[in-house]
Order: C-alpha cells, then sequence, then structure tokens
C-alpha cells in the first residue's frame, strides 16, 4: 500500500513537473513574441528587455531563448539600418552646408605626403598677414581644427603660450607648447623674428570659445614668453576664426556620421554571417 502510494506520489510530482515546464514555456514564447513585435515596431530597446527577461525568468525553456539569440542579432541588425538611414539623411543636410561654409575659404592639400587636406581662411592666407601678429586657425577635412599663434618682431620673445583677456574679465590662456621646432618653431629674416606656435587637441584652454562668446568684444592678446608681447585682436582675425570654428562644427559632425555609418554597416555584415551560420546549423 505504503508502495503504491509513493508511486502516484511520483507521477503526480512528474505531472506536476511537466506542467510547471510547459506553462514556463508558454510564458517565455509569449515574451518572445512580444519582443518580435516591439521590433516590428522599432521599439528596439523594449524587444530587448523582453529577450532578456525570458533568459532571467524562464532558464529552462531552451528552445524559446536559443531562437531569442537569433531575434537579438536581428534586432541590433534592425538598429544598425536605422543608423544608416538616419546618417544619411542628416549627411544630405550638412552638404548642403558645407558650400556656403566654405566660399570665403581656400582648400590646401599636398597628396604627395597629405592624407588629409587642410580649409584656410582667406582672410589668414600667410600672403595676407606678412609682418604682423596674429592668431591663424586653420580645420582639415575632417572637422579637426586648430589655431596658432604668430608673433612677428625686432625681439625674439620666445613665446609658448598666450592668454586672452575681455575688458569685463572673462579669458582664456593655453597650455604650454615647449620649443620644438614643430608646433613652436621660430627664424629670423632679415634681422625680423617670426615664431608659431600651434595649439592642438584642445590644447587652446578654450581661447577659440572666449573668441566666439565675444566676437564683438576688444580682446587683449599676452604672448607669454621669455619677453611679454600684448596686442589687441582685431575685427577681421575674429570674423576668420569665428567662421572656422562654424565650418569645423559641421565638418566635424559629417565625419561622426560616417564612422557611425560605417561602423552599423560592418555590424550588418558580421550579424548577417552569424544569423545564416546558426540557421544552417539548425538545419544539419
Amino acid at each position: 500500500m505504503k508502495k503504491n502510494i509513493r508511486y502516484i506520489a511520483c507521477l503526480l510530482g512528474m505531472a506536476a513537473g511537466m506542467m510547471s515546464c510547459s506553462d514556463a514555456d508558454e510564458k517565455a514564447q509569449a515574451r518572445y513574441n512580444r519582443a518580435e513585435q516591439l521590433m516590428n515596431e522599432m521599439r528596439f530597446s523594449e524587444a530587448k528587455l523582453q529577450l532578456d527577461s525570458v533568459r532571467i525568468l524562464y532558464p529552462k525553456s531552451y528552445d524559446v531563448i536559443k531562437n531569442g539569440l537569433q531575434l537579438m542579432r536581428t534586432i541590433e541588425m534592425r538598429e544598425a539600418e536605422r543608423i544608416i538611414v538616419y546618417s544619411d539623411s542628416l549627411l544630405n543636410v550638412l552638404q548642403t552646408q558645407v558650400d556656403p561654409l566654405t566660399k570665403n575659404f581656400v582648400f590646401e592639400k599636398d597628396t604627395a605626403y597629405q592624407k588629409v587636406g587642410f580649409y584656410i581662411h582667406k582672410l589668414q592666407q600667410v600672403e595676407r598677414n606678412v609682418e604682423r601678429n596674429y592668431l591663424r586657425t586653420q580645420v582639415d577635412e575632417t572637422g579637426k581644427l586648430q589655431i596658432a599663434s604668430v608673433y612677428f618682431g625686432r625681439k625674439p620673445i620666445e613665446h609658448s603660450a598666450m592668454r586672452l583677456d575681455t575688458k569685463d574679465g572673462a579669458f582664456a590662456q593655453t597650455e604650454e607648447i615647449p620649443y620644438d621646432g614643430g608646433t613652436n618653431y621660430r627664424f629670423t629674416d632679415n634681422g625680423n623674428q617670426t615664431e608659431v606656435v600651434t595649439y592642438t587637441d584642445g590644447r587652446d584652454g578654450g581661447v577659440v570659445d572666449l573668441i566666439c562668446l565675444y566676437p564683438k568684444e576688444r580682446i587683449k592678446v599676452t604672448y607669454k614668453g621669455k619677453s611679454p608681447y600684448v596686442y589687441y585682436l582685431d575685427d577681421q582675425n575674429k570674423k576668420a576664426i569665428v567662421e572656422t570654428v562654424d565650418l569645423a562644427k559641421v565638418l566635424s559632425e559629417i565625419t561622426g556620421l560616417k564612422q557611425n555609418k560605417a561602423i552599423a554597416e560592418k555590424k550588418i555584415e558580421l550579424l548577417k554571417k552569424r544569423i545564416e551560420q546558426k540557421a544552417q546549423a539548425v538545419e544539419k
């Protein structure tokens, strides 16, 4: 009698376990179906959450989890496709802005040793700024901007940094660029001294931003070195810098969109291969 009771109890336990598994699979499948629906509605983040919850809540629903992995790859592929569409649409808009912005610039590129060319404002071409002190900017094709402090005078000052001040107390100061014959170089011609210090990769210390914030204010420029030198930025110089920054912003945004598009295209390529490999493995 006791053996019969144990046997019946065992059967009931197995039946309950099977019903429990079946119930879990149904719930897991429901979440999978919901994820598929959300994907088709382009609600990708929500769809991913549904699939993640299947793995967490129903870890023994192996078939649903396996199918969910394939669906996750499809979702990620759809996300990448949307990035490409968005990038293309915005690139078309930004490209129409480039031509009007570059009308006041000249483009320079020596294909023999330069992979990337530079846009230089016509007001800042070297031939138009001989024997004067000024701030020279240029931006490359990717939107990377740099500013240089140019000194001309009878006596060397050996400057390695600069500070800008407005009459209201706003100021910005560059990092110090040690003399290296490249980013900081000097030469003498007919007894006159020329010094050029170039500030790249954010080493301008906010100098460019200050000029853009106060384009109509009187801005004092102090070259800091062995012998400090002071002058005031003229309107022509400020205009050229502001317009260079405007161009840099658009070119930088274009570069970013192109990079995002390239990453998305590569991701789609890899996901397609992965999906095909898994599908072929199932067929075998």
